[in-house]
């Protein structure tokens, strides 16, 4: 995993957060602090002294659960090594629940990532976001890796190719016709989106510490303490959306 796959899944979280209220409330009513996104600054290496853990404007942790024990979630970085996460009263955390496309429709928005193929954007995932929520998009995008304008995606500048060549759409649907998506960007440009075939399409729902199991993928943002980060927001997924299997290289 490189820096392109944390910065992604941290801006991901931060757009399911910010879709709150920005000061959102926790499952005990608790008002949540702002979640600051990891991004690039030109250099991959995590914060010195500890391994997986990302600085930036706003540290971040990503990896696979491998114990909770109360408030204390421990991770197997991407790094390879092992992490800890703390939790406490204002942590926001949410989880991906898998969504068929019959359950899109136009009005909503969405964040898509995978191949261009003439013109189309093949979505190995497609998350939809609540109503307002915001997605960085352009250069130094959701990849944080400086990303540029899609060259052949249309009207051009409707979406962004990051590295690995994964291109990045977001806006709102503006038409289905079958599985071929119609996003309507914010610069007014419209992209195509189509599912591949072994990608998915995600919703963020709220969840509680109960939902958080061994083997999961974690992704936290909040503030580094000594070697640990204090999570003000987590998402939870089955899988590394970066991982072969059903939606491939993305995060």
């Amino acid at each position: 995993m490189t820096k392109y796959g944390l910065t992604l899944g941290l801006a991901l979280l931060a757009a399911s957060v910010a879709a709150c209220g920005g000061g959102s409330a926790s499952s005990n009513g608790a008002a949540a602090p702002t979640v600051a996104v990891a991004a690039s600054s030109g250099s991959s290496a995590p914060a010195s002294g500890t391994p997986g853990i990302r600085a930036g404007r706003g540290p971040g942790a990503a990896g696979t659960v491998q114990s909770i024990s109360g408030s204390t979630v421990t991770l197997q970085s991407l790094q390879g090594g092992t992490l800890t996460v703390q939790l406490n009263s204002n942590t926001v955390i949410r989880k991906q629940v898998l969504k068929a496309i019959t359950d899109l429709q136009p009005g909503n928005q969405i964040f898509a990532f995978g191949q261009d193929n003439g013109g189309t954007v093949q979505a190995r995932q497609i998350q939809l976001l609540a109503p307002g929520t915001t997605v960085p998009t352009g250069r130094g995008g959701p990849n944080g890796g400086g990303g540029r304008p899609g060259g052949n995606n249309g009207s051009g500048g409707n979406a962004t190719t990051g590295q690995n060549g994964a291109t990045f759409v977001s806006g709102t649907i503006d038409s289905i016709s079958g599985a071929t998506i119609s996003v309507k960007k914010s610069d007014g440009t419209t992209a195509k989106v189509a599912l591949a075939s072994r990608g998915r399409i995600v919703e963020q729902a709220a969840a509680t510490t109960a939902d958080i199991k061994s083997g999961e993928f974690l992704t936290a943002s909040g503030q580094k303490q000594g070697n640990d980060l204090v999570a003000s927001a987590v998402n939870l997924a089955d899988q590394n959306p970066r991982a072969n299997g059903t939606n491939g290289p993305s995060q």
